[in-house]
């Protein structure tokens, strides 16, 4: 199980590999700790002068401090729906006790006993969400 530093730091580590060219920093005043871990937000540092006058940022992003699972949504969800929308899909694994995967682009061929997995993982693409590694 992750600490709060810990999953800051693998948060970091893998949106780095993404944009290496940013130079990206939590912003600490808008995270949000639920069971299932945190949602950060995140801005470039320092922020440029468009940035400043729209208040962008990246993210909402959810790691998930049990299985280091770091997410993130296509869709500009506002934070309390995008909250909701994961914690409703990661019940739904739970109770199936399906280990369901954003990141393929195809899913594998399934037998009847997998089809609940596909279903989370379907619900969760149409939602926008996918993991960064």
């Amino acid at each position: 199980m992750l600490t709060q530093g810990e999953a800051k730091t693998l948060l970091l580590t893998r949106l780095q590999a993404r944009f290496e060219f940013r130079v990206l920093a939590i912003a600490e005043e808008r995270t949000i700790e639920r069971p299932f871990g945190w949602v950060f937000f995140l801005a470039e540092t320092p922020p440029t002068a468009s940035q400043i006058s729209t208040k962008s940022s990246l993210g909402p992003i959810i790691v998930n401090k049990n299985v280091e699972q770091v997410i993130a949504s296509s869709i500009a969800y506002p934070p309390d729906r995008f909250i909701s929308i994961y914690e409703k899909l990661l019940a739904k694994s739970r109770r199936s006790a399906a280990a369901w995967c954003l990141t393929l682009s195809m899913p594998p061929p399934l037998s009847p006993s997998d089809r609940g997995d596909n279903r989370i993982a379907k619900k969760a693409k149409q939602a926008g969400f996918y993991e960064i590694r």
